[in-house]
């Protein structure tokens, strides 16, 4: 059996401004593909894989519509000398955002079915934080996403979505894909699955594959950093009866519906003003101050200074400072009356990115990753990673740590703008397929 491989997988936060180019992606093409670790597994299966292109950036802003129209040039390029084929597999990600579309995975996925024709079998694997629609359904023959998160099946699920191509070219059935979408959007740092609600949803899908007729199973978190109208949680089944894929499609849609308001972050959360000012009055030492809406692997620009003036403001004074470290050299600290002037003052030692270019006509809904210079955060004793975002967008968190100790999991407390949004008056669960 004749098996391509391809795809793009990046997270795109739409309230980024920096746009991912060419050079902001890993991309691996032919031969060094089926090299590459990351597909190393493919060598596992009996079949013949036929390598186009995979590019994979970490997450960021939007990709530029030149560079999008590049890489899907080339992969439908090298698809078509390869054509006819049995199967087509594509390593996704599904929270891609190109500039002038809402539903860039569904522009791929819908071009490579048009190149490799409706008799090849088509299968996909995703990161439960991306978005579906009905275009990339109707494209799709097989699916099935990460159950983890933090991700730590990466490979698990990309085995998965091969393994049931390849049964499927093998034992000549074509399976069924339907889906029920969930009108939830949450954020990632409310969903981890070694949290509850997630833990126990995610922990159903092992039963359902186990059902007759049932392939896999699928739980979609969404990404809800993407100001598009798929935002959309969603349950997702692959197999042959579609009577009990519908079936366990609703139930899993319902469950994770009735758990909508019990997703809640596993730490202490509050304003700016009082996770800053817990922060100067822990007894331990470092305190991390995180927002999640300005996580740079979620999609975060770097642009704003939020916590650091605030960390300024609420600075103790000099003599109330605990003394450092014998092995570090004193550095000098930063009076007060010196606040106002932090840029420039603090600028030679910095470690501060991009801070210095926040304005009032700033976009409100960038956000950015800082660290505080030393003069600045003396009485952390450490280096701490501080996170802002814009204050309308909702509460920092604050989590203390003892020495020795492992750090704490922390994100935000959920605000208006990130609680569970019903879109419509949900009174039941349509199919689609």
């Amino acid at each position: 059996m004749r098996i391509a491989v391809g795809g793009i997988h990046t997270e795109c936060s739409t309230y980024n401004p920096v746009l991912n180019e060419e050079k902001d992606f890993r991309v691996v093409r032919g031969e060094a593909l089926l090299a590459s670790p990351y597909f190393a597994f493919l060598k596992d299966y009996d079949a013949e894989f036929l390598p186009t292109i995979h590019a994979r950036a970490i997450a960021g802003g939007p990709v530029s519509r030149a560079t999008y129209e590049a890489f899907k040039g080339e992969f439908l390029e090298r698809l078509k000398p390869m054509l006819p084929l049995d199967g087509l597999y594509l390593a996704m990600h599904g929270a891609m955002y190109v500039e002038g579309m809402e539903d860039a995975e569904g522009d791929w996925i819908g071009a490579a079915r048009a190149a490799v024709g409706e008799d090849c079998t088509v299968s996909a694997s995703y990161d439960l934080h991306g978005n579906v629609t009905q275009c990339i359904i109707d494209a799709l023959d097989i699916y099935s996403t990460y159950r983890t998160a933090p991700h730590i099946d990466v490979e698990e699920t990309m085995r998965r979505a091969v393994s049931m191509l390849v049964k499927s070219l093998k034992v000549g059935e074509r399976p069924i894909l339907l889906w029920a979408p969930i009108p939830v959007v949450l954020p990632g740092e409310r969903t981890s699955t070694v949290d509850e609600p997630a833990k126990s949803l995610y922990d159903m899908l092992p039963g359902i594959d186990a059902l007759d007729g049932v392939w896999d199973a699928s739980l979609m978190v969404g990404y809800v950093w993407a100001d598009e109208p798929r935002a959309t949680a969603a349950a997702i089944m692959t197999g042959t009866d579609r009577a009990v894929l519908e079936r366990e499609a609703k139930r899993l849609a319902r469950a994770y519906w009735n758990a909508r308001e019990d997703f809640v972050f596993g730490c202490e959360t509050g304003s700016l003003e009082e996770c800053v000012e817990k922060a100067i009055a822990s007894p331990t030492a470092p305190v991390v101050l995180a927002e999640s809406g300005d996580n740079p692997t979620g999609g975060g620009v770097g642009d704003r200074a939020d916590v650091l003036a605030e960390l300024i403001a609420g600075a103790p004074p000099a003599s109330s400072l605990p003394a450092l470290p014998t092995r570090r050299r004193p550095r000098p600290v930063m009076p007060p009356e010196s606040a106002r002037n932090w840029s420039s003052a603090l600028a030679p030692r910095s470690i501060l990115r991009a801070a210095s270019r926040l304005s009032p006509d700033s976009p409100s809904n960038s956000c950015t990753k800082l660290q505080i210079p030393l003069t600045a955060r003396r009485w952390f004793q450490s280096v701490a990673s501080i996170s802002c975002f814009p204050p309308s967008v909702g509460p920092t968190t604050i989590s203390p740590i003892s020495p020795g100790s492992a750090l704490t999991r922390i994100g935000r407390k959920s605000s208006s703008s990130n609680r569970a949004i019903s879109r419509r008056n949900w009174r039941r669960l349509p199919i689609r397929t």
